[in-house]
C-alpha cells in the first residue's frame, strides 16, 4: 500500500508501495549496489558519496507523489538537489525502512528450537546456512543526516 508522509517542511511525500516495484525498475539500483560493493576500499568521502547515490535512486523508485513544485524523481532525478534538505534526509531515511521490502532475504532464519536451548535444527531443509546470502542492503548516511 501506498504510504502518504509528512516532511519537516510542512510538506509531504507520497511512497509507492515496495511490492509494486519491478524488475526492470529496480535493476538500475541492483547495478548501481553491484559497482559500490566492488569499491569496498575507497576514502570514507567517496564512501558517504555512494550512500547517497544508493538513497537517491531508491527515492526515484519509491517517490510517487509530493507537494513540491517540482517534477517527482522518477521523472526529473535533479529534482532532489532543489528540496530542502531535512525533507531529503528524512525520505532518505523513509526509503531505508521500505528497502528490504524490494528485495527477496535469502538468508535462512534462525531456529526457534537453537534459541530455546532444544535439539538443534535437523538440516532437513536442505539449505546450509554458510551459503545463503540476503540480497538487500542497508543505506546509512552520514551522522548529520541521522540528526534530523
Amino acid at each position: 500500500m501506498d504510504r502518504k508522509v509528512e516532511l519537516p517542511s510542512g510538506g509531504w511525500a507520497t511512497l509507492r508501495d515496495p511490492m509494486t516495484v519491478t524488475n526492470r525498475e529496480r535493476k538500475p539500483l541492483l547495478a548501481e549496489m553491484a559497482r559500490v560493493e566492488d569499491l569496498k576500499d575507497v576514502p570514507e568521502g567517496q564512501q558517504v558519496l555512494d550512500r547517497v547515490s544508493i538513497a537517491e535512486m531508491y527515492l526515484r523508485i519509491l517517490v510517487k507523489a509530493w507537494s513540491f513544485t517540482y517534477p517527482i524523481p522518477a521523472s526529473s532525478p535533479d529534482s532532489l538537489e532543489d528540496i530542502p534538505s531535512l525533507d531529503y534526509d528524512f525520505l532518505c531515511l523513509r526509503v531505508q525502512d521500505k528497502e528490504s521490502a524490494i528485495f527477496l532475504d535469502t538468508s535462512e532464519p534462525p531456529d526457534p528450537k537453537d534459541q530455546n536451548g532444544s535439539q538443534p535444527n535437523s538440516g532437513n531443509s536442505g539449505m546450509d546456512s554458510s551459503t545463503t546470502t540476503s540480497t538487500h542492503a542497508t543505506i546509512s548516511l552520514p551522522n548529520s543526516a541521522s540528526t534530523a
